[in-house]
């Protein structure tokens, strides 16, 4: 196992992609509109394989289907 400090550890830090969430109340406008400016971001600088990014939401009306975003 290697120290927190140490170069191995750092690298393996860099390696692992960064995760980026955005949440709404049903993931139908806001959050996936979020995601898709966030994810043109990466891909703009080149940093697409290293943030990943998905939108959510948090309810649906009751007896509607979830929103396929």
């Amino acid at each position: 196992m290697t120290p927190a400090g140490s170069a191995g550890h750092r690298l393996r830090a860099m390696a692992a992609p960064k995760r980026v969430l955005f949440v709404c109340t049903g993931n139908t406008c806001r959050s996936p509109m979020a995601e898709g400016i966030f994810r043109k971001m990466m891909q703009e600088r080149g940093m697409e394989e290293r943030v990943l990014c998905q939108s959510a939401g948090l309810s649906a009306v009751d007896g509607m289907p979830v929103s396929e975003n």
